[in-house]
Order: C-alpha cells, then sequence, then structure tokens
C-alpha cells in the first residue's frame, strides 16, 4: 500500500509503500525507467536506504556509461 513519497534526492523522487501482512516498508524510485527499489525496516531506515539506492544508481549508470562510450569506435578513426 503506497503511503507516500520522500523529498527529491540528487533529481530521484522514491516511493513510500507499506505492507502490513509482513509488517515491512519498501520503495521505488519513481523517476526513472529502471528499476530501482529499497527496503526498510521503519520509515527511517527506508529513508536511509532510498538515499542509498539513489548514489547506487548514480555510481551504476556513470559507469555503465564510461564502460559503453570506451567500447565505442570512433567512425573517423576507423
Amino acid at each position: 500500500m503506497r503511503i507516500g513519497q520522500f523529498a527529491k534526492y540528487k533529481g530521484y523522487i522514491g516511493s513510500i509503500e507499506y505492507e502490513p501482512d509482513d509488517d515491512s516498508y519498501h520503495g521505488l524510485l519513481v523517476n526513472t525507467d529502471d528499476f530501482v527499489n529499497y527496503v526498510g525496516d521503519s520509515i527511517v531506515d527506508l529513508h536511509k536506504q532510498y538515499h542509498d539506492a539513489v548514489d547506487d544508481y548514480i555510481s551504476f549508470v556513470k559507469e555503465i556509461k564510461k564502460l559503453h562510450s570506451s567500447n565505442c569506435v570512433n567512425p573517423i578513426e576507423s
């Protein structure tokens, strides 16, 4: 059950969801096409996990772009 969202952090917005059946909190980054989720034992923990997920996602995207650009062939040099 969605209960809200966190304030924007580094350009990303995260949902706050609660699952009463197993008393757990989780969320997703809502403004990306990629699937990025996070889980916490409480709202406070979920907020920390949200920040960690954003930081990890940004690092991942930078690494993928770096790998992609190093594998590209420059047509001028070919």
